[in-house]
């Protein structure tokens, strides 16, 4: 009953959060969290290090220039070649949703804001295996737009 309660709470939180995002179209304090999370290891092919394929980058807490978004159907599936996942990945809407890209594991991801600048804030999870591992989380396109850093991009 508790773990059913505190989902509602959450749900609700995150529907407030977006609702107030689109009608303002300034961050709300509590931050914005993704509406969806996949997590997994990069297929290497004999590789020390794979480089995910991206759109661009965004305004991150930790690495410039390492975590970055996806905004278009080619950069998928470019993406889908390298993961490895057990997980059928949903069809994703680019005119309305954009993706979060890491190659690592990031978890508690929300953008935020410092400074007066969005921000996306996340922590590094220890990795689980050898295998190099990758984020992907889904936000609204005007949500991953906030946080975007267009003249660092790839």
């Amino acid at each position: 009953m508790l773990k059913r309660i505190v989902v509602a709470i959450t749900c609700s939180m995150l529907v407030q959060s977006v609702s107030l995002f689109a009608q303002s179209g300034k961050v709300p304090e509590a931050g914005i969290e993704p509406a969806k999370v996949w997590m997994g290891e990069v297929s290497r092919n004999g590789k020390k290090e794979v480089e995910l394929p991206m759109t661009g980058l965004v305004n991150n807490v930790f690495f410039e220039g390492y975590v970055g978004y996806i905004d278009n159907r080619a950069d998928w599936e470019k993406l889908l070649k390298v993961v490895m996942s057990t997980e059928k990945f949903p069809e994703i809407d680019f005119t309305k949703n954009s993706l979060m890209v890491s190659p690592m594991t990031a978890v508690r991801i929300k953008i935020v804001v410092r400074d007066g600048d969005s921000i996306l804030d996340y922590a590094i999870a220890m990795p689980k295996t050898k295998e190099q591992e990758y984020t992907i989380a889904l936000f609204t396109k005007a949500q991953l737009e906030s946080v975007r850093s267009p003249a660092k991009s790839k």
